[in-house]
């Protein structure tokens, strides 16, 4: 959850973020303002991906996802997400997608059923 982030020095424009678990779950998020949207490629739960929209002004746990009631908004910062994704990509400003972790998190993670 990003409810605790300091957003102050984001004003105006948007934060993203790509993460990966492997067999898990891989996907981006972009955070605008108090919008928060996830977009899920694959995870354990849904292997097709999904969508994710939260209001972190009203509901700072993310606990309301809005995708389906707000879906114009969705697509829009999806949109956003993607185009931006692109511009790093064709930068090269992304990783390659390996997830670097220390032994004792793996191993963490490994006991949770996080990473196999």
């Amino acid at each position: 959850s990003l409810a605790q982030a300091d957003r102050a020095p984001l004003a105006g424009r948007a934060l993203v973020q790509q993460a990966g678990w492997t067999k898990r779950a891989v996907g981006r998020s972009v955070l605008r303002g108090n919008e928060h949207l996830i977009a899920l490629e694959r995870a354990y739960d849904a292997p097709e991906g999904r969508r994710e929209l939260y209001d972190l002004a009203s509901d700072p746990e993310e606990r309301s996802d809005l995708a389906a009631s707000r879906g114009e908004l969705a697509a829009t910062l999806r949109d956003a997400l993607d185009g931006r994704v692109a511009d790093l990509e064709r930068a090269g400003a992304l990783e390659g997608g390996e997830n670097v972790l220390s032994e004792t998190v793996e191993a963490r993670l490994r006991a949770l059923g996080y990473v196999e």
